[in-house]
């Protein structure tokens, strides 16, 4: 059997749900060990990075960078092509707005980025943006509003984080970019949004960041690595990451590994109804992409 074949993934995800208070057990979120082979471990058609979990219809989204593919998944009738993102550049977070159409980032290297918009099988780019921003995270808003992270320097690619310079911007389908005042960013990679703030996930720190009005704060530090980020219904944050461990954040800050082993942990995104964490692993080295679904159980 081979390494990856064998290789086992343990997770814990204490889920603190609304009402859930006395001596009754939180439920948690909690993975077996599994092979490969797993009904819970799906080979991916290609590169994935992005996730997007839609409750109403009981799917998740996700865009193939190697065809250029926007997908649809259920566990009933597999992967489903819905648009063709054909010449489009390593394809990042996703996000559906009020009106039903998905908007997906294009990283783009520092060349060709841009922001796709998807409705209804047509695919639209976002005017008025700078393509030499190299996008990856995007959020919507209680309020429907949309952000997206960026970040530039010549140094991106080579690992020289004195070139990077990241930023936080609300994002316009129509105007394009407004940036929010949230200073001292590198490489901002992810980004959630509740009512209680604007959270950023940078790789260049390892840490999240949150904007609360215009007040700035660190909510982690010296996280294993980061990268696009997801708010679970407690609060909490879920966030992957080239070291291959994802990391559950907690309102205090407090961190909690779910799952470690992977090559590399990009796109979360967690069904609240099934209580299932859905997480990329990208392999670089074998180029055999996985999506792994963490089941929960009640302990």
């Amino acid at each position: 059997m081979s390494h990856l074949a064998s290789r086992t993934v343990a997770a814990l995800l204490v889920l603190a749900a609304c009402g859930a208070c006395g001596s009754s057990p939180a439920p948690a979120l909690v993975a077996a060990p599994a092979p490969v082979a797993s009904p819970d471990v799906i080979a991916l058609p290609g590169d994935t990075n992005g996730l997007y979990w839609d409750a109403a219809e009981g799917a998740l989204y996700l865009a193939d960078t190697t065809h250029g593919d926007f997908l649809r998944w259920t566990a009933a009738e597999g992967f489903t092509s819905i648009a063709k993102l054909e010449g489009k550049l390593s394809l990042g977070g996703i996000v559906r707005t009020k009106n039903g159409a998905f908007v997906v980032t294009s990283f783009g290297f520092g060349k060709d980025g841009a922001v796709l918009v998807i409705d209804k099988g047509t695919v639209t780019p976002v005017p008025n943006l700078d393509p030499k921003r190299l996008r990856v995270g995007i959020a919507t808003g209680p309020d429907g509003t949309l952000y997206d992270v960026y970040f530039t320097g010549e140094g991106h690619m080579a690992g020289d984080r004195d070139e990077r310079k990241g930023a936080l911007a609300k994002l316009d389908l129509v105007q394009g970019e407004t940036p929010l005042p949230l200073p001292g960013l590198g490489k901002p990679v992810g980004v959630a949004v509740t009512a209680e703030g604007i959270f950023v996930a940078d790789q260049t720190s390892n840490s999240i960041v949150a904007l609360k009005g215009t007040t700035i704060t660190t909510l982690a530090k010296d996280l294993p690595s980061t990268d696009l980020l997801v708010a679970l219904p407690d609060g909490s944050f879920v966030t992957g990451g080239r070291t291959g461990t994802v990391s559950r954040i907690a309102k205090d800050g407090s961190v909690t590994t779910l799952a470690r082993g992977y090559e590399q942990a990009r796109g979360v995104a967690y069904d609240p109804a099934g209580k299932r964490l859905f997480v990329v692993e990208y392999s670089k080295i074998t180029e055999h992409h996985k999506l792994h679904i963490i089941a929960a159980e009640t302990r």
